[in-house]
C-alpha cells in the first residue's frame, strides 16, 4: 500500500511537471487542434501532446520502483498505440486503419503474454474475449474523450478503484501499476480540467484505454469466478457511453466509426449544463459504477449475478429510451 501510494504521488507530481514542457513543445511545433464549429467548439486552438505527458510519467513511475521490466510487453503495446494516436492527432487517419493499429498491438500482447484470466472460458473463447476486452476499453476512452477533462478524470476514478480491488488481492504489480496510472492522470488534469490548455488527443485516450483494459484482467482484479464482471462494472460509464453512442447512430442509419454529438455528456451539457458541472457528474457516475464493481467482488456468485443482471436491465431500458426521446441535431 504504501509502495502503491509513493507511486501515485510521483506520477502526479512528474505529470503536473512535465504536462507544461509538453505542452510548449506543441505551441511550438504548432501540434493544435483547432475548432471546426461542428463537434470541435473550443474557443481557440488547444494544444494536443497531453498523452505523451501522461505516458512518459506513468513510465518514469514503473522504472523508479522497478515494475517496467515486469509490465514489458504491457509497455511496448501501450507504445504503439500512443503512436498509432499520435499518427491520428497529426495526420488524421482514417476509422478503420485506427482500429487496424489497435487490433496489432492488442494482438501481439495477447500472443507475448497469454493474458487468459478468465478461467471458466475454454482457450480459445478466452483469446476472443480479452481481445474484445481491449479493443472496447481502448475505443470506450477514446470516444469519451469529448470534453475538458472527463477522459482523464473518468480513467483516474477507474484506475484508483481497480488499483484498490488489486490491492484486496494482494496483487502487487497491478496495484502499483493502476496507481503509478491514476496519479499521471491526476497530474495532467491540472492543465486538462475545464478551461482546458492541452488536450491529451487521441494518443491519450488510447493509451489509457489499453492500460486500464489490460491492467484490469490481472487475475488479482478479475476475482474469479466472476471473470470481467468486476472492470466491466468499474469502467462502466466509458463502456455504457460507448453502447449508447452504437445504439443511437446504428438507429439512424449512420457510420459508428465517425464522430457525431450523441454522447451522453454531450447531451447533458446541450441540455444547459456547464463543461464543470458536466464532468463533475460524469466523475460521480464512474464513482457509482466503480462502487457497484467492488461491490460485485465482495458477494457471492448468485447476488453478484442479480446485481449485474439489474444494472443491464436498467441500462437496456432507458438507453434505448434516451436514444428515441432526446435526439440532438447532425
Amino acid at each position: 500500500m504504501t509502495r502503491a501510494g509513493a507511486a501515485f504521488v510521483l506520477a502526479a507530481i512528474l505529470s503536473c511537471s512535465i504536462t507544461p514542457l509538453i505542452r510548449w513543445i506543441a505551441i511550438t511545433c504548432g501540434f493544435l487542434d483547432r475548432p471546426d464549429g461542428k463537434l470541435k467548439r473550443h474557443p481557440a486552438p488547444v494544444p494536443y501532446l497531453g498523452g505523451v505527458a501522461v505516458f512518459i510519467s506513468f513510465v518514469l513511475s514503473l522504472v523508479v520502483f522497478g515494475e517496467a521490466r515486469n509490465l514489458g510487453w504491457l509497455l511496448l503495446a501501450g507504445s504503439f498505440v500512443l503512436v498509432v494516436g499520435l499518427i491520428d492527432d497529426l495526420l488524421h487517419l482514417d476509422p478503420w486503419s485506427k482500429l487496424g493499429g489497435q487490433a496489432v498491438a492488442v494482438g501481439a500482447m495477447l500472443y507475448a503474454l497469454g493474458t487468459y484470466e478468465l478461467e471458466l472460458l475454454p482457450l480459445s473463447l478466452k483469446l476472443g474475449v480479452s481481445f474484445v476486452w481491449l479493443l472496447s476499453v481502448t475505443n470506450a476512452f477514446n470516444l469519451v474523450d469529448n470534453m475538458d477533462g472527463l477522459a482523464a478524470g473518468v480513467g483516474m476514478v477507474g484506475a484508483v478503484i481497480l488499483a484498490g480491488v488489486a490491492l484486496s488481492s494482494g496483487a502487487a504489480t497491478a496495484t502499483l501499476a493502476l496507481a503509478a496510472l491514476g496519479g499521471s492522470l491526476l497530474g495532467f488534469l491540472r492543465y486538462n480540467f475545464s478551461p482546458a490548455t492541452i488536450f491529451m488527443g487521441d494518443a491519450g485516450s488510447n493509451f489509457i484505454g489499453l492500460m486500464l483494459g489490460a491492467l484490469s484482467l490481472h487475475r488479482g482484479v478479475t476475482h474469479e469466478p466472476l471473470g470481467l464482471l468486476v472492470p466491466a462494472l468499474v469502467l462502466g460509464l466509458p463502456l455504457a457511453d460507448m453502447s449508447f453512442v452504437i445504439l443511437v447512430r446504428s438507429g439512424r442509419g449512420a457510420s459508428i466509426m465517425h464522430g457525431s454529438p450523441d454522447h451522453v455528456a454531450l447531451r447533458l451539457r446541450q441540455r444547459g449544463f456547464t463543461t464543470r458541472q458536466t464532468v463533475c457528474a460524469s466523475y460521480l457516475g464512474a464513482a457509482v459504477f466503480g462502487a457497484l464493481g467492488v461491490s460485485v467482488g465482495l458477494v457471492n456468485s448468485i447476488t453478484a449475478a442479480v446485481i449485474v443482471a439489474a444494472i443491464l436491465l436498467i441500462l437496456c431500458v432507458a438507453l434505448p429510451w434516451i436514444a428515441t426521446r432526446d435526439r440532438l441535431p447532425m
